[in-house]
């Protein structure tokens, strides 16, 4: 089984890897997931464990899911948001895991894109947490990953938790994207960070300006009670 390992180990650990952001901006370094997947990060999956419908191992459909995230994200223009839904065995058994190298037991997963439906500035659509019957490998969903434009949706938008309970059924976020132009691409994370490490463009007056609760704390919580999940995205030249 894959045990899930905090950010801030997850940070220390990815930054001796070489050409990786501690803040995930704007793509993770192929040897940065190969720690992680060796350290047992559950965010950070190996592709060798993904199974496919149709696979054997592929978890059966719950004929009668009880759990529906609605999704609303606010995207300005130029900025196209993916998702991904992200789901893996909770078992620790070696028939619910694969060998993906290293001697590295990784635990099966099944990603699903998450289909959104534009209206304006606007994209809406669901996730269903309880997509899979548990089954003897006790199926679950994980979290929720984002993209922007050309990066890769590993970024963390919501993690799932049986414990949380906060917001009363309705979480609300903003996340800030900055371009590079030398590779025609965006990375996103929150506002104080994008501060931090480009001054210069996120500048002390924008920082002044942006209300404390609209500067963004990713990834958020959602739980067995969380029943929407809106998220406004920014973009900063």
């Amino acid at each position: 089984m894959l045990i899930g390992v905090n950010s801030e180990t997850r940070a220390s650990m990815c930054d001796r890897a070489p050409g990786y952001d501690p803040h995930m901006r704007p793509r993770i370094s192929r040897t940065c997931l190969v720690a992680l997947v060796i350290a047992g990060a559950t965010a950070c999956t190996n592709h060798g464990s993904v199974v496919a419908s149709g696979d054997p191992d592929y978890p059966v459909a719950n004929p009668h899911p009880a759990h529906v995230v609605r999704v609303q994200l606010t995207v300005p223009a130029g900025l196209p948001v993916r998702l991904v839904a992200f789901y893996q065995a909770g078992s620790p058994v070696l028939s619910c895991t694969r060998r993906v190298g290293l001697g590295v037991d990784a635990a099966l997963s099944v990603y699903l894109p998450v289909s959104l439906k534009q209206m304006g500035d606007e994209y809406l659509g669901s996730v269903v947490s309880d997509r899979f019957e548990p089954g003897s490998c006790d199926w679950r969903i994980v979290l929720i990953w984002y993209g922007v434009r050309n990066s890769d949706p590993r970024q963390e938008l919501a993690v799932f938790s049986p414990g949380a309970t906060g917001g009363a059924g309705s979480l609300h976020s903003n996340v800030w994207c900055v371009y590079f132009p030398d590779q025609k691409d965006w990375g996103c994370g929150s506002l104080d960070v994008d501060a931090l490490e480009f001054p210069r463009v996120v500048t002390p007056e924008r920082i002044a300006a942006t209300p404390v609760s609209e500067r963004g704390e990713m990834p958020l919580h959602f739980g067995p009670a969380t029943q929407d999940i809106s998220v406004v995205f920014h973009a900063v030249r």
